[in-house]
């Protein structure tokens, strides 16, 4: 069984299909992983 991660993308001229792309999710993980970890400066920088 294949699965395929499709995504809209909301441009200016309209949606942009795309399939996933895993080294991109690897970064988008590592990302929310920082956040969470950083809550805190990240509320204070929203000030």
């Amino acid at each position: 069984m294949w699965v395929i991660g499709l995504y809209a993308i909301r441009t200016g001229d309209g949606l942009r299909l795309t399939v996933a792309d895993a080294e991109f999710e690897v970064q988008m993980a590592v990302m929310w992983q920082i956040m969470h970890e950083r809550r805190a400066v990240w509320r204070e920088l929203a000030k």
